[in-house]
């Protein structure tokens, strides 16, 4: 698997902030979907690790994210992350469970003896926006899972850019004050199957 640290700032957006965001210079959206992994129990979950393999244009990605003890900024969330690319085939047979995604894990990764399956979706609509000259394109997401849909800003970024990003958001109508911090698409399915319970 690739090894990536990821800083991301990760706002929640109203609908009319996602609207207005879709105005910028950006590229073409395009979809993706997210299958996730978990024990019954959450094991994974619990420990703030997500399992998923995505689908983007029939090119399948094992990831492995869990979340960094280090505090980002506000807004920010830290990452470790694990990917290794695999073909449709085995993809589609590990989202229907008729392989062990166990067997494409890193040994790190193995926290519990108890069966991974495929537990909830989410799909995306994503398009790479450029919120300011200078700073790596942002991704403006609208997501739909569990009966819900919201949206959300994702921008990785350097320390060393946080506040040139936040000026850039300011100036753009988005503003961190009284903004809650997004949790992942992970933690906000879980917490809407949780609901559904």
């Amino acid at each position: 698997m690739i090894y990536n640290f990821e800083y991301e700032l990760k706002l929640m957006l109203s609908e009319t902030e996602y609207e207005n965001l879709l105005m910028l210079k950006g590229c073409d959206s395009f979809k993706q979907i997210n299958y996730y992994f978990d024990t019954e129990n959450l094991d994974y979950f619990n420990l703030k690790t997500a399992i998923r393999i995505r689908i983007i244009d029939e090119t399948y990605e094992l990831t492995v994210k869990t979340k960094n003890p280090d505090k980002g900024a506000t807004g920010v969330i830290v990452m470790d992350e694990k990917n290794k690319p695999i073909d449709k085939e085995k993809g589609r047979a590990l989202i229907l469970g008729e392989s062990d995604i166990m067997e494409h894990l890193p040994a790190d990764v193995l926290i519990s003896q108890n069966k991974l399956s495929c537990i909830g979706t989410i799909t995306t609509i994503r398009k790479k926006i450029c919120i300011t000259e200078g700073l790596p394109m942002a991704e403006l997401d609208k997501s739909i899972y569990a009966n819900t849909t919201d949206y959300e800003l994702e921008w990785e970024i350097s320390e060393n850019e946080y506040n040139k990003a936040i000026e850039s958001l300011g100036t753009a109508g988005i503003l961190l004050e009284d903004r809650k911090n997004s949790l992942s698409k992970y933690g906000r399915l879980i917490g809407m199957l949780r609901k559904e319970k």
